[in-house]
């Protein structure tokens, strides 16, 4: 037999439980209050871009500091100096050159020399080299008096690959010969460079010229520290600018002693301003989010304060107070969240490095700000449900 409805039609239903009841409230109430809706997440969404931005500029200024290029030179510093620079943790790139005149034993030739920490780029890239056996460029990485030198050179001075090479620097020489020094005595004064390599270019400079690396003991042919003529580097770890500047000032100071006129430069004004904004936006990053918390607290609790006649028709209605407060905090979270969720999926399309590099400050900054508005909005609530239902009855939005 069919079950009668109840006396004027009405047909109990079955009780929500809690979960539906509050979801499907939150649910019904975001799309009819669509005034409400639209300012709750339009604030969400503009807080949270706000916050997006400031982490965004944060890490964008974080790269650029530590991604510029801090170039650096120095001129006539003392060949000690210059090596010691060659092996600081503080540069990177290191390049150096200089080019005397040397005296070649045997040989009444006063010869150009040239000294490179990098020799593939003193030679050039059209050049090529005919090493002797066992012999590579890399040797130059060691600290062996070696040398390599050009064809037409090598033809004149009667040598080859593998052969020895007796050479002083020019100045020490024609010091020896005003002081009286025999040749038999002055011949002993050489230095003795193994020829690893014959070069072959179009360029007359290197067929005529000798060629070393730095490492390759040259302060043996002065018989004393000397000037090189130009170094140049880039800084290894921009947040150590202040070290290399201590360092080049140190060894600019020991190079007076043997050059007339040691000078260095450091590029490091791009990096300064970079910092000076990177200051500023540190300074400024703890105060944006403390306000966007601040507003994020008191934006629901404005709106729910608002709703406080809605409030009272769920409690007279007989909704519990914890329900009814959790159907009016629930709302605001929802938007919230769906403000914040729109915004950091933007921002993720937009600039997925910056974003996954930043995803920990994203992660708590959002948080507090998600934490406000729960604060907020819980303040709120419990405000407008705390009264007597007989107070209700009065209550006007």
């Amino acid at each position: 037999m069919a079950k009668l409805p109840a006396a004027g039609g009405w047909t109990p239903q079955r009780k929500y439980g809690c979960v539906r009841h509050v979801a499907a409230y939150v649910w019904r109430n975001i799309r009819r209050g669509f005034g409400k809706t639209a300012v709750s997440l339009i604030l969400a969404a503009v807080l949270a871009a706000g916050i997006g931005s400031f982490v965004l500029a944060r890490i964008t200024f974080r790269d650029a500091f530590y991604e510029l290029s801090v170039k650096g030179s120095a001129s006539d510093f003392t060949f000690t100096t210059v090596l010691d620079l060659s092996n600081s943790p503080l540069v990177k790139e290191f390049y150096c050159s200089d080019i005397f005149n040397v005296r070649v034993q045997g040989a009444e030739l006063d010869i150009p020399m040239a000294i490179s920490s990098d020799l593939p780029r003193e030679l050039g890239a059209d050049c090529t080299v005919e090493y002797a056996e066992g012999y590579s460029l890399s040797a130059f990485e060691g600290t062996a008096p070696i040398c390599v030198v050009g064809k037409e050179l090598a033809k004149e001075l009667g040598i080859s690959a593998g052969d020895d090479l007796g050479i002083l620097s020019d100045i020490l020489y024609y010091t020896f010969k005003a002081g009286g020094v025999e040749e038999d005595d002055l011949s002993q004064r050489y230095r003795v460079y193994k020829v690893i390599g014959i070069v072959d270019s179009e360029d007359a400079r290197v067929k005529n010229g000798i060629f070393s690396g730095i490492r390759c003991d040259q302060q043996s042919l002065f018989s004393m520290d000397f000037p090189v003529g130009s170094c140049e580097f880039t800084l290894a770890d921009n947040d150590r600018v202040d070290e290399l500047e201590a360092i080049l000032e140190e060894k600019q100071s020991r190079s007076v002693i043997y050059s007339p006129d040691p000078s260095y430069y450091l590029d490091t004004g791009g990096l300064g301003n970079i910092e000076r904004i990177r200051g500023l936006l540190e300074s400024l990053f703890p105060i944006a989010v403390a306000a966007a918390v601040a507003i994020g607290l008191f934006g629901p609790l404005l709106v729910i304060l608002q709703s406080a006649q809605q409030a009272a028709f769920l409690r007279i209605l007989g909704v519990t107070k914890k329900r009814a407060r959790c159907m009016l905090v629930l709302e605001q979270i929802v938007l919230c969240v769906a403000g914040i969720v729109l915004v950091a999926g933007g921002i993720a399309l937009y600039d997925p490095g910056r974003f996954t590099r930043g995803i920990e400050t994203f992660a708590a900054c959002y948080g507090l700000y998600l934490l406000g508005c729960v604060c907020g909005a819980t303040a709120a609530a419990i405000q407008v449900t705390r009264h007597r239902l007989l107070e209700l009855l009065q209550v006007k939005e």
